[in-house]
């Protein structure tokens, strides 16, 4: 289970990580916080989603961050995890990001779609 912790920085920002939990039998791990490639320390990482790579044959972590690198606000980013829960260089999803606020993605799997909310793309009325 992969889940996004926040608590407020000294300046009174809010600041997020991802962490997950195994299961074993009925019985959750210790939380255990993602690597600082993932979580980078001045930034927010949020909202992870679990998806799957047909081509490398490999889930995807996909989660919204604002670390350097991004297009705009928060972007959509993923890092491919292979069977030892390593988690590769996160990678920015430029092609779907915008220069506004790009969260809370969700893939769906049966489809081989990512779904996400978007403050650039407008239409239906903010994300």
């Amino acid at each position: 289970m992969f889940y996004t912790l926040c608590d407020y920085d000294s300046l009174n920002n809010i600041k997020c990580a991802i962490y997950y939990r195994q299961k074993s039998n009925d019985h959750w791990g210790a939380a255990v916080k993602l690597p600082e490639h993932i979580n980078v320390e001045s930034s927010t990482t949020t909202d992870p989603a679990i998806g799957y790579n047909e081509k490398v044959g490999k889930e995807i972590l996909y989660f919204s961050s604002d670390r350097p690198g991004t297009k705009g606000k928060k972007d959509i980013w993923y890092s491919i995890i292979d069977e030892n829960m390593h988690f590769s260089q996160p990678m920015n999803l430029s092609g779907i990001n915008t220069i506004e606020d790009d969260i809370a993605p969700f893939y769906d799997i049966k489809k081989n779609t990512l779904y996400f909310s978007s403050d650039g793309y407008r239409g239906m009325g903010g994300f």
